[in-house]
C-alpha cells in the first residue's frame, strides 16, 4: 500500500510539474485563441502527401524476397495485404496474411506523413517479433521514392537499435515494391523486399 501510495504521489507530482512547463511554454508567444486554432488545425489537416499516400490503398498480392547473403539466391514467399485509410485520410492502415520462411505471418503497419515535422513515418508490428519498429524519412522529387530511417534490433547478433533503411518505389499505379537494407556497417545490403501487386 505505501508503494502504491508513494507512486501515486510521484505521478502526481509529474502531472503538475508537467502541466506546469507546458503552461510556461505557451505562454511565451503571444498568440490569441484562434491563431491558436488555426495553427493546429493546420498542422492537423490531410494535405498533399497524405493524397499521395492513396496509391497504397487497396487489395495486393505481394511476392517477398529474403536474402540471407549477397550471392545466395533469395527466399521468397507469398502473402496477401489489404491497406485502407484511416484516421480521416491521415494514415494508411496495412494489414499482411501469408507465410514466411515456411511459417505463418501476419503484420500490421501505419503509414503517415507528420505536417510538422514534414516527414513520412510510419510503423510496423508483427508475430515475427514483440517490437514496435518506426521509421521516418522523405521522398525524392518525383514523389515516386520514399526513403525512411529506423532502428531494430537484430536476434541472432544480439544488436540493439541497429540501423535499417527503408525504400518504397512506386513503379505504377497498380505495382510497388517495398524494400528493407541493412546500412550500419558498409556498403548497404538488402535484406528484403516486398513486391505488391494490385489485386483483380
Amino acid at each position: 500500500m505505501k508503494r502504491r501510495t508513494t507512486t501515486t504521489i510521484s505521478l502526481g507530482i509529474a502531472a503538475v510539474l508537467g502541466a506546469g512547463f507546458a503552461s510556461a511554454n505557451f505562454a511565451q508567444p503571444e498568440i490569441d485563441e484562434a491563431q491558436m486554432m488555426e495553427l493546429w488545425m493546420a498542422a492537423a489537416a490531410p494535405g498533399d502527401a497524405h493524397d499521395g499516400l492513396k496509391r497504397l490503398v487497396g487489395e495486393w498480392t505481394c511476392t517477398s524476397r529474403m536474402y540471407m547473403a549477397p550471392d545466395a539466391p533469395p527466399m521468397e514467399s507469398t502473402a496477401k495485404a489489404s491497406c485502407r485509410l484511416v484516421m480521416g485520410g491521415r494514415f494508411v492502415e496495412q494489414r499482411m496474411q501469408g507465410e514466411m520462411m515456411g511459417m505463418p505471418f501476419e503484420g500490421f503497419g501505419l503509414t503517415g506523413y507528420n505536417n510538422m515535422r514534414k516527414q513520412y513515418t510510419g510503423m510496423w508490428v508483427d508475430n515475427m517479433g514483440t517490437a514496435i519498429l518506426t521509421m521516418n524519412g522523405s521522398a525524392d522529387q518525383s514523389g515516386n521514392v520514399i526513403t525512411m530511417l529506423g532502428q531494430m534490433d537484430e536476434p541472432t547478433t544480439g544488436e540493439i537499435g541497429k540501423t535499417v533503411k527503408w525504400v518504397t518505389r512506386f513503379l505504377d499505379k497498380d505495382t510497388y515494391v517495398f524494400e528493407a537494407f541493412e546500412v550500419q556497417y558498409g556498403d548497404p545490403f538488402k535484406v528484403f523486399d516486398i513486391t505488391y501487386t494490385r489485386a483483380r
